[in-house]
């Protein structure tokens, strides 16, 4: 089954839009969520292109951060390295689903 990131999505009440941007925050990331209601997944970092697969992988990261906001739960929002392991193991399903 194919993932695609979308452009448009809704997190409970806040509507987010994915933008695509050559290069993301002032630490030159791979990408950011803003809880104003988008996401930015950047193309670029280090003078390197960033390969679709890891772009995929970094909006699950960013929707996780999302949906812990949405619900509250702060304390896991700020915890990156709680967000890396669930967005990477949620990425292996999507990517190993079979229809």
């Amino acid at each position: 089954m194919e993932f695609k990131i979308p452009k448009k999505f809704k997190v409970g009440s806040v509507d987010y839009e994915v933008k695509r941007v050559e290069h993301c925050g002032p630490n030159d990331d791979f990408g950011r969520w803003y809880s104003v209601g988008f996401i930015e997944i950047a193309n670029q970092s280090g003078g390197y292109n960033i390969p679709e697969s890891h772009q995929k992988q970094t909006f699950l990261h960013e929707l996780t951060h999302a949906i812990l906001a949405q619900m509250g739960k702060e304390d896991l929002n700020d915890d990156e390295s709680f967000v890396n392991t669930f967005s990477s193991f949620l990425a292996e399903a999507i990517n190993t689903m079979e229809e």
